[in-house]
């Protein structure tokens, strides 16, 4: 097996095992993380999830959409260690996009029907991921191996303008 092989092994076992990210952005005020549910499309490259348009990060993504993350399994021995680093962009998804994100993110997570039928201002956004570095301590202490995405997998659509409804 490469070690391209392996660090594919690793980032498809942790977006289908973990359910969990942290989502790093920043602005003029500093930088900012938070932990988020996720759903990882098809590819592994994006990875959906819903927040409020008015949260911190929401409104840093709007400025400038470029973003880090990071995924791990918690293990209990420091050589059992695996997980992710990540880069890419933050895209706000509307019309097909949204609704093709929503049934990936309910296939992982079937509970939060109740909650999004709930929310009024919660959205789907996209995390467009470029760039991957997993680390994986059960190949060898301090294992990294950098993933890019695939030339054929495309990014999410940009968010289209809401339609105006006709009165």
């Amino acid at each position: 097996m490469t070690r391209q092989d392996a660090a594919t092994r690793t980032w498809t076992e942790l977006t289908r095992g973990c359910r969990v990210f942290a989502l790093a952005t920043a602005s003029a005020s500093g930088s900012w993380s938070t932990p988020l549910f996720f759903a990882a499309a098809p590819s592994g490259f994006t990875l959906y999830f819903i927040t409020s348009p008015a949260s911190r990060h929401s409104r840093e993504a709007r400025r400038d959409p470029r973003g880090a993350g990071s995924v791990w399994r918690v293990p209990r021995e420091l050589n059992a260690l695996h997980g992710a680093q990540f880069q890419g962009r933050i895209v706000a998804l509307r019309g097909i996009s949204a609704t093709a994100a929503r049934d990936c993110y309910l296939r992982r997570h079937p509970a939060a029907a109740r909650h999004l039928a709930a929310a009024t201002r919660e959205r789907f956004f996209a995390f467009e991921i470029d760039w991957v570095k997993v680390t994986d301590n059960r190949l060898g202490f301090g294992w990294k191996e950098v993933l890019r995405r695939p030339i054929d997998t495309p990014p999410a659509p940009p968010a289209q303008p809401a339609k105006k409804r006709k009165t």
